[in-house]
């Protein structure tokens, strides 16, 4: 079978499942491979992953409680952090499990370049590509073609629903396969 084609949104690549399944397939150790599930499966941005912690992981409830770490461009090379604010991020069942194993095992992320190349070079092996925030656009994008809530999605995501549906959902390739696919990689069958 062909390889699938890249599907872009302003500029983003966004997954299929199958290629999803193919970087995690292809992670060698449990650090990679919990950093792969964490990233697709909460969209939270690689700076982040520094945060999971005993205090920010919610067992009774599942859930993670992120700073948001986004900066704002104020002005001509000023960049300025935004006010401190906070999001709580519903984790699915291998979500879970990759943030349990994260905090037990003592993991950090590894460096962002590091990561990059590592899940770069396996994309370009198996004929697709990624970008920097290909984890996050393709999970926003998953959850709005299942029909989640736009709301609560971009909350967690920590966008606006305008961006998402204005960038990265717009007729996007899915058919009734990947939609059963994205359902069974995000826990819902």
């Amino acid at each position: 079978m062909a390889p699938l084609p890249t599907v872009k949104k302003a500029g983003i690549d966004i997954l299929f499942p199958s290629q999803y399944q193919t970087l995690i397939d292809n992670a060698r150790d449990d650090r990679f491979r919990d950093t792969l599930t964490i990233l697709f499966h909460t969209g939270m941005r690689y700076s982040e992953l520094k945060q999971i912690s005993r205090e920010t992981y919610d067992e009774r409830s599942g859930k993670l409680c992120i700073r948001s770490e986004k900066a704002l461009c104020k002005g001509k090379g000023k960049t300025e952090k935004t006010k401190e604010r906070f999001r709580w991020i519903t984790l699915t069942p291998q979500a879970r499990s990759s943030v349990v194993r994260w905090i037990s095992q003592g993991f950090k992320p590894m460096s962002l370049q590091a990561y990059n190349e590592r899940v770069a070079k396996i994309a370009r092996y198996h004929g697709f590509t990624v970008s920097g925030k290909t984890s996050r656009k393709t999970l926003e994008s998953w959850r709005l073609i299942l029909g989640d809530d736009s709301v609560k999605t971009c909350v967690e995501i920590g966008h606006s629903p305008a961006t998402a549906y204005n960038h990265y959902l717009q007729n996007l390739p899915f058919i009734d396969e990947d939609l059963q696919m994205i359902r069974q990689v995000l826990g819902r069958v």
